[in-house]
């Protein structure tokens, strides 16, 4: 999938690249951007902090509207693309073609301004966002995979202020989702009321709430790795199952 980065962005593919020094974490520049879901966002990193941010609800057109939002943050955060120290992307699970238009776009960034791609999973970006709720409760981050499937892992608190994982990300049906879940377990994402559909008595205490990943958490664990993710390959998506959809077979000769 071609993408084209903003022209305020794109240099010739053959202009040296220097290697830029190393940065603290408070004085790093990154784009961070979701489309791997039900939503649009993207928030961009700089002086600590996330300095602008722009989260769209959106089940469609994410190809359409990714690169003018990109620009449309970069240009509210005063800064130009040629600042950025590098961007960070949802890498799944999650919707194949949203994954798909958000590699592509960050693959578009690195290739133009030889900076790097720092990955993380859509769960872990749920998480965040839920700890930042609910920050004395385990989460269970939830992606609703169809056919009363979800996309699960679970997190709990760690010092610090991102959650831990618990367990690894893994595919299975809403019902034995609700079976893993521990009393008062915060469930985040938008398979969440699929899981919770199944809670019983066993599970008191337990919320729910249909959140998507938001590119302000994603900024915010990209820049607290550091400089970690220097020198590491291109991040590959995560998908914990097959796509629906698959090509067709060709027919044999009758």
């Amino acid at each position: 999938m071609a993408t084209a980065i903003p022209r305020r962005c794109s240099r010739p593919a053959t202009a040296p690249r220097s290697p830029r020094p190393a940065k603290s974490s408070d004085a790093l520049r990154i784009l961070a951007f979701d489309t791997a879901c039900g939503a649009l966002s993207a928030a961009l990193w700089a002086e600590d902090s996330v300095r602008f941010a722009v989260f769209q609800r959106r089940r469609r057109g994410h190809a359409e509207a990714l690169m003018p939002l990109l620009e449309r943050v970069l240009d509210a955060a005063g800064t130009t693309p040629a600042q950025l120290d590098a961007v960070a992307v949802t890498l799944g699970p999650g919707t194949f073609t949203g994954l798909r238009i958000g590699l592509a776009a960050a693959r578009g960034f690195r290739v133009a301004l030889g900076i790097p791609v720092i990955g993380l999973s859509t769960l872990e970006a749920l998480a965040a966002g839920a700890a930042r709720r609910w920050p004395d409760r385990p989460v269970l981050a939830a992606i609703d995979a169809r056919r009363d499937q979800v996309y699960v892992q679970y997190f709990r608190r760690a010092d610090g202020p991102f959650a831990e994982a618990w367990t690894a990300p893994a595919a299975m049906p809403a019902a034995a989702a609700a079976a893993m879940l521990v009393p008062g377990t915060a469930l985040a994402g938008s398979g969440a009321a699929l899981v919770a559909a199944h809670c019983g008595a066993t599970q008191p205490g337990v919320l729910a709430a249909d959140m998507e990943p938001d590119a302000r958490d994603i900024a915010r664990i990209a820049a607290s790795r550091g400089s970690a993710w220097r020198g590491a390959p291109p991040p590959a998506p995560i998908y914990l199952r097959q796509a629906d959809a698959t090509p067709a077979r060709p027919r044999p000769d009758r």
